[in-house]
């Protein structure tokens, strides 16, 4: 009687998950529509059988990561030129400038120009850093609900709303962090250092260090209780997926056993093809985040890279103020490039931990 009961229990869930499966109503094209036209192309097209061709994803993915950053270096070595003409003009002209006594003048303006070379580029690459957080953002609130939905009917009938619960919670802490935090502090600690370029002060150098650090220490903490807690509400929902779906499915082929034992073969077969198209979606998504990640991951990188080099070289030719003005811009590229490295890790881990959804 007790199984009886259980069966009866479970037997909606079961006829529930063949009917969506029938009718295919897990809408696959929500996932590929959500993503812009660019990356829409690299993805490529995801078939609702399961089947997604992850190898010419990938090689689409490593061609345009090399095709942009190609044409950012393009784009950024007349800027990069500038800026060592400035320090080798500032090397050239110290010593006269020195004698007469006008050395300190020398470097605000050599300093000046810097800022008035790069303040375009710079602040263009922050307004792309935090369209690339709201598309990131955008794209998984419209992704996870179907890998989600997908790991759902692959059995993981306990983990998966547990795992969306914490997904969009964590989600929505970053993003509001970010905006109301995170982005500022970047935006305060680059406006700081070029102050310091024309007016050395320790007061604001131990403040422009101070943001760097917070910021630095919030991503950090941010990501990791995040992460974390993603981890922890899987794995204490995740262990009673499989025994729920196998206990449902004895249960019903011992009550019912004739038309049971072939509902529960269905049953199964419903819960292996799910579990097919939840891995497709996750890993369709995984490669649509790293392609909205491309463009940014480029530029913020090459710019970075470029501030380091040109401030290492004006140091060698004794640049006065330019070094530590390249050199904290570098830093403040390297946030930029951290905070959305930051988000695309925990989107990362949020699919796979829904990829990894039990099936019975």
């Amino acid at each position: 009687m007790k199984s009886f009961f259980c069966a009866l229990l479970v037997l909606p869930l079961f006829l529930l998950g063949v009917s969506a499966g029938a009718e295919g109503e897990i809408d696959v094209s929500t996932v590929e529509d959500a993503l812009p036209e660019p990356a829409r192309e690299v993805s490529g097209q995801l078939i609702t059988d399961g089947s997604y061709d992850l190898s010419g994803a990938l090689e689409r993915l490593f061609l345009r990561g090399k095709a942009l950053l190609t044409e950012t270096i393009r784009a950024e070595w007349r800027s990069l030129a500038a800026l060592m003409a400035l320090a080798l003009l500032y090397g050239v002209c110290a010593a006269f400038a020195q004698e007469r006594g006008a050395g300190e003048f020398l470097s605000m303006a050599v300093c000046a120009g810097a800022v008035l070379l790069t303040e375009e580029s710079v602040t263009g690459l922050m307004t792309q850093t935090a369209e690339t957080l709201t598309s990131l953002t955008d794209y998984s609130r419209a992704a996870l609900p179907t890998v989600f939905t997908a790991s759902v009917l692959s059995g993981a009938v306990s983990s998966a709303p547990a795992k969306y619960a914490a997904v969009f919670l964590g989600l929505d802490v970053m993003s509001s962090v970010t905006r109301a935090l995170t982005l500022p502090l970047i935006y305060a600690y680059t406006a700081m250092s070029a102050s310091l370029s024309f007016f050395e002060s320790p007061v604001l150098r131990w403040t422009a260090n101070s943001v760097k650090w917070l910021t630095v220490t919030l991503m950090s903490f941010l990501t990791l209780a995040a992460c974390s807690y993603v981890s922890l509400t899987g794995a204490i929902a995740a262990s009673a997926d499989a025994a729920a779906v196998k206990a449902a499915r004895t249960a019903i082929s011992s009550v019912f056993p004739v038309v049971g034992g072939i509902l529960s073969d269905t049953a199964g077969m419903l819960l292996s093809s799910a579990g097919i198209l939840r891995s497709s979606l996750g890993v369709f998504a995984l490669i649509g985040i790293a392609a909205l990640c491309l463009g940014p991951f480029a530029a913020l990188s090459v710019k970075m890279v470029g501030f380091k080099a040109v401030s290492a070289c004006a140091s060698a030719l004794g640049g006065g103020r330019l070094p530590g003005l390249l050199g904290d811009l570098g830093t403040a590229m390297g946030l930029l490039l951290a905070l959305v490295g930051s988000q695309s890790i925990f989107l990362f881990l949020s699919l796979t931990a829904a990829m990894k959804a039990v099936s019975g």
